[in-house]
């Protein structure tokens, strides 16, 4: 995040059809672990339901959160953890459905990309936090209205009318 605001990091949490739940945009570049569980939180009381599976890269790899996150009722997490797996954590990360949701979270990493690029999370062009934040709410809706149409169609089993 550059522009009206010093160097930050945002963290965006989006559910399988790519909407997104959750953004916090910070200043400078804490650590990615302690922000998980409060941003999987959000998403539980934005919903009412916790997510069936969580997915995230390194950063967020420690079991203090994989423990907090199975007491807030995530089902299946899927983070690889720092440095060298011993035998048992490598047992875990080379199960079929570990694979598959560190294979999904490559995916987002592209979702990720079209926000920053498409739609403006790379720079922002107001002034200070509450600005980028700002920005980043914008930048993170702007997708929705496209997806929309097509997911109530799916959910109500009709054809999406392109536009």
């Amino acid at each position: 995040m550059t522009g009206g605001c010093p160097t930050g990091k945002a963290q965006v949490a989006d559910n399988p059809d790519g909407i997104v739940c959750d953004y916090t945009v910070m200043v400078g570049n804490p650590p990615d672990a302690p922000l998980l569980v409060p941003a999987v939180t959000r998403v539980i009381a934005r919903t009412g339901k916790p997510p069936g599976a969580l997915t995230a890269d390194r950063g967020y790899g420690q079991a203090a959160v994989e423990h907090d996150l199975a007491a807030l009722g995530v089902a299946r997490v899927a983070i690889p953890r720092k440095g060298r797996a011993g035998p048992t954590r490598q047992a875990v990360e080379h199960e079929r459905g570990f694979r598959r949701l560190v294979k999904w979270r490559t995916g987002c990493e592209g979702r990720i990309s079209q926000l920053k690029h498409r739609f403006g999370w790379a720079h922002t062009l107001l002034d200070g936090l509450q600005g980028a934040q700002i920005w980043c709410g914008y930048g993170g809706a702007c997708p929705q209205p496209r997806q929309g149409p097509g997911l109530l169609a799916a959910k109500h089993g009709k054809a999406a009318r392109r536009s």
